[in-house]
């Protein structure tokens, strides 16, 4: 189960060293929140990284304040991975085992307290409609913690040169 898994540094350590130098890319993601991090995966040797919850703090995200703020105040304590959050919002259909991460919040609540899930739903429709946090699905990874403002995003890309 999940709780078998290998933090995300561990893991790729493991399979870049099982990989021929020539082999796929590999774009550790989970947890990824600071630039330090990233630097700390490309020195390792991936191709680079997938981040989620850093940019949901950015003024680019459909995230509402209100959400944006409970973010910021959030840490990886608050985060709870569950297919409640699929449940709440009728994107069912996962395969076994595939959940999301998100803020620990009165949906989560309300599941663990048997809550007819009809009801979840109607309150999150809500909730996401108002962007009220408390009942809006707020998807944030373990990295929360060390985010602490809201900032633009900046893409750069490069792109190999090719000599023929």
């Amino acid at each position: 189960g999940a709780g078998d898994a290998l933090p995300v540094f561990p893991l790729v350590s493991n399979i870049l060293s099982a990989l021929p130098k020539d082999g796929p890319p590999v774009l550790p993601a989970g947890g990824i929140t600071t630039g330090a991090q990233v630097a700390a995966f490309l020195a390792l040797g991936a191709s680079g990284v997938v981040m989620g919850t850093r940019f949901l703090l950015t003024p680019d995200s459909s995230l509402s304040a209100s959400q944006r703020q409970a973010l910021l105040n959030a840490d990886a304590t608050q985060t709870v991975r569950s297919t409640a959050f699929d449940q709440a919002r009728n994107t069912l259909g996962w395969p076994q085992g595939v959940d999301g991460r998100a803020l620990r919040n009165k949906i989560t609540q309300d599941v663990e307290q048997g809550v007819d899930m009809r009801t979840i739903q109607e309150r999150v429709a809500e909730g996401t409609k108002q962007g009220a946090p408390e009942y809006s699905i707020i998807f944030a990874g373990t990295g929360v913690g060390e985010i602490h403002e809201v900032k633009d995003v900046k893409v750069r890309t490069t792109y190999p040169s090719y000599s023929t």
